[in-house]
């Protein structure tokens, strides 16, 4: 994975999921990547699937209203007509968010010492409860 920054899209795994994003107009992708991260519960977390999750978690944040640092592509995607973010969609999200941080998790193993990383990842995390 090749990152330059904390944030949840300064990484090459989450630019080009944001890009596959882009052809897409439901909830698919980001259905399909839940399902990623919560399937391997008993394993270890690769770093790239991780990152993807927690972009998908930024779409459910944003659909909310709750945008977090802009990212212009996202903010495109979001601005057209979309489907409502129901319930069950927020709480997989959190739980989406708890996995990866959460033990077994590369991603937390590269990042959670660094705690404008943390703060990336606790903004987010309030703004898909809020």
């Amino acid at each position: 994975m090749g990152a330059w920054g904390c944030n949840i899209f300064q990484n090459d795994a989450a630019l080009d999921w944001l890009l596959e994003l882009q052809e897409t107009v439901g909830f698919s992708l980001v259905d399909n990547t839940f399902d990623v991260v919560m399937n391997q519960a008993d394993s270890y977390l690769d770093v790239d699937d991780g990152s993807r999750g927690l972009a998908a978690c930024e779409v459910i944040a944003r659909l909310k209203g709750a945008g977090g640092v802009p990212v212009e592509q996202l903010d495109e995607w979001v601005a057209k007509p979309r489907p409502v973010v129901d319930e069950e969609r927020v709480a997989r999200a959190l739980a989406v968010i708890d996995r990866i941080v959460g033990s077994s998790s590369e991603v937390a193993e590269l990042w959670d010492g660094i705690p404008e990383w943390r703060a990336a990842v606790d903004d987010l995390r309030r703004r898909v409860a809020g």
